[in-house]
């Protein structure tokens, strides 16, 4: 009982801490209007990671795409990147949405 006890108060402390982080850093972001430089491929491959384990609508994660666009050509094309040296764009395949859902509808 008292491992039971512990390992509760552990989760319990764990699980506050994670969401004290978590709005620390929702309260602390800030908008960028000028980078800094290419992100490493290591960065690029973290942040690949995160978008990967986060949760996808319905468990549909083969309706949708991450693609990432470093090539200065391509982005020079783009409107709306503000000469940022990477892009990540997600993308869905709605085809298999079904419109019964309401988070599908599109509401403009």
């Amino acid at each position: 009982m008292l491992r039971f006890l512990t390992a509760l108060l552990r989760s319990l402390l764990l699980g506050g801490l994670l969401i004290m982080e978590t709005q620390k850093m929702i309260s602390s972001r800030k908008a960028i209007r000028e980078y800094s430089g290419q992100i490493t491929d290591n960065q690029l491959h973290e942040i690949l990671t995160a978008a990967n384990a986060s949760p996808v609508a319905m468990g549909q994660y083969d309706n949708y795409r991450l693609t990432v666009i470093q090539d200065p050509a391509t982005l020079a094309k783009m409107s709306g990147v503000y000469d940022a040296p990477t892009v990540i764009v997600v993308s869905t395949n709605n085809a298999g949405a079904p419109e019964e859902v309401s988070c599908w509808r599109n509401r403009s």
